[in-house]
């Protein structure tokens, strides 16, 4: 299983990258256009792009991303006659993309300092307990908050669920839980199947954007 990722370049404004959002779908258009902020607005267009190169490259379609559909709790899923799995997830700069033949979920983040009171309010007590014995508890505080964020995208139920009603420590230990350290963030991954093997594929801006440089200041 592999975790594709991508740097948001900085400097981007919207208004020099708003041409290429007519390559994606009208779904990813109307939601970049209800965004207020143009950083999340341009995340937003990187993030249709790296979804639509690495479903593209998975399912061997082009333009594979127009048979995106959302579920009851904002899921995206693949429509019929398409079969496969994906989720996707961003933090500050950094994007990661994962593609399943079963159920998965990911989730990136560039965590702060361990928060006891959030620990205590969101988290189970084996959990709590694992991040007060761990000798790294601010490590340990992201992989299990980026853990059952993962596991949330990976059922599809989102924070209708509680996140204190499950526990992520059962799914590490069963192997269907895997955390990774890429560029300071946190990465986890979930799945409805053992994780056998997580590697992680670095793309540069100009490989996911067409007509793209990293060193331009427009489009």
């Amino acid at each position: 299983m592999m975790i594709s990722m991508l740097r948001i370049p900085s400097g981007i404004t919207f208004e020099n990258a708003e041409p290429l959002s007519v390559l994606l779908p009208k779904e990813r258009q109307e939601k970049i256009r209800r965004l207020k902020r143009g950083r999340d607005k341009v995340t937003s267009l990187f993030t249709g792009f790296l979804i639509k190169r690495m479903l593209s490259e998975a399912l061997r379609l082009p333009d594979a991303d127009r048979f995106i559909r959302y579920g009851k709790y904002g899921r995206p899923e693949l429509s019929s006659p398409l079969r496969g799995h994906f989720s996707v997830s961003h933090s500050g700069e950094m994007i990661g993309f994962i593609f399943s033949d079963v159920p998965v979920g990911i989730d990136v983040e560039c965590c702060g300092r361990y928060n006891l009171r959030i620990a205590s309010r969101f988290f189970t007590e084996t959990e709590q307990k694992c991040i007060e014995n761990s000798s790294n508890p601010q490590d340990t505080f992201c992989r299990v908050w980026t853990a059952k964020e993962a596991f949330l995208k990976m059922t599809g139920s989102g924070l209708s669920r509680p996140l204190n009603s499950f526990d992520v420590i059962s799914e590490y230990k069963a192997g269907r839980l895997k955390t990774l350290s890429v560029k300071n963030h946190a990465v986890s991954v979930c799945s409805t199947s053992v994780i056998k093997n997580l590697t992680v594929q670095e793309y540069r801006t100009e490989e996911i954007l067409p007509d793209f440089s990293a060193d331009q200041n427009s489009y």
